[in-house]
């Protein structure tokens, strides 16, 4: 590898001619590129993984392993796969130019190599790439502070010790659409809400917030769940973009009254455990939220004792291959809840969630399950 500025592209040539490979070299080196050398196409993949070049010149006729079969196996390979790949060609090569861009090359440099030809295609194609290369790590690091934002946004156990709940949130990709709150509504009585928003996208993320905002602004205690849930939808109505959606579970616990109250807005029913470890998904219909402006929502009541508990989650946890339909996911769920039961609540959770999705069996959508402690 030749010794030019660390910081200059690295330009990889893949050649069998020691002649062309060295024209090559001296053409790149003179204009201050970094250069590495293969002679065939399996030492090219090899290079190409263990020095990351930022380009790849790559001759079509080599011996051991040609060029079209090491640029296909260069875009299948995860360190790779996004490294251009120029070809080196004679000019009548025309079927091999075609079958080289349906592999994954960006360009052909002809023989004889003309000076101005070689930099003016390495540079261009330099250019993009950097630029492309440039642009995912800006849009990474936006992801990454969205990530971030999302995460800033939700409860935590010691922000609400009395609520004593446990909650266990995994995006499937860093723009994720699933959302949890807990609101303190007076003494002793607090509002638990799980949310989902269609897409995994920019778009989903921002409507979280959305939702955390109304949430916190809607004075608690002079509204029903049903007319709460009937304000967000008017809002979000004009805060979502179309084709945009939501479903929520929202349940007010009154310790003091003994009364768990419901209502569900075209999400899962929840899950209710009692202390004897009988447990049963409670239903509770209504239309799901942000597409028309007024809603239809069904409340449901349930008498508490201590020991209970109650699970609220996204379809992600019962949307599985394994399972036939959605009601086989919702008894697997329960089933698994009522299994655990004995365990703190700190430990059920996570233990629930392994149990739907053990290491071999990584789950498909974002993933959120809210446990509450009676």
């Amino acid at each position: 590898m030749s010794e030019q500025n660390s910081k200059s592209p690295l330009i990889l040539i893949v050649e069998d001619d020691d002649s062309s490979a060295s024209l090559l070299e001296s053409i790149l080196t003179r204009e201050g590129f970094r250069t590495a050398l293969a002679i065939n196409g399996a030492q090219g993949r090899a290079q190409a993984i263990e020095v990351s070049p930022d380009l790849i010149l790559m001759d079509i006729q080599m011996p051991e392993e040609d060029g079209l079969t090491a640029c296909q196996k260069l875009k299948s390979h995860p360190i790779t796969a996004t490294i251009p790949v120029i070809f080196l060609t004679a000019v009548h090569e025309t079927a091999a130019k075609i079958k080289g861009f349906a592999f994954g090359a960006v360009d052909y440099i002809t023989k004889p190599f003309e000076t101005a030809e070689v930099l003016a295609r390495v540079r261009l194609h330099l250019k993009l790439h950097l630029a492309y290369r440039d642009l995912v790590e800006t849009y990474i690091y936006k992801l990454q502070q969205l990530t971030e934002a999302q995460q800033s946004i939700l409860p935590h156990p010691e922000d609400h010790p009395k609520a004593k709940f446990c909650a266990l949130y995994r995006p499937l990709e860093e723009a994720g659409g699933d959302f949890f709150d807990v609101l303190p509504v007076g003494s002793d009585i607090y509002d638990y809400v799980v949310a989902d928003v269609c897409g995994h996208d920019l778009g989903s993320s921002l409507a979280t917030a959305s939702l955390k905002a109304l949430l916190h602004h809607n004075p608690r205690t002079l509204y029903t769940l049903p007319e709460s849930l009937s304000i967000i939808n008017e809002v979000m109505c004009g805060v979502l973009t179309k084709g945009k959606y939501l479903t929520l579970c929202m349940a007010r616990l009154n310790r003091m009254k003994r009364k768990l109250t419901l209502v569900c807005a075209g999400h899962p029913p929840p899950i209710y455990v009692r202390k004897d470890r009988s447990a049963a998904p409670v239903e509770s219909h209504g239309d799901i939220i942000g597409i028309l402006p007024t809603i239809s929502l069904e409340t449901k009541e349930v008498i508490i004792s201590p020991g209970d508990r109650f699970y609220i989650y996204t379809d992600g946890l019962i949307e599985k291959q394994s399972s036939s339909s959605l009601q086989a996911g919702i008894q697997e769920l329960t089933d698994i809840c009522a299994h655990y039961h004995d365990q703190p609540l700190p430990v059920a959770v996570p233990s629930i969630v392994r149990r739907l999705f053990p290491k071999e069996a990584p789950p498909e959508d974002d993933i959120l399950l809210l446990g509450v402690e009676i």
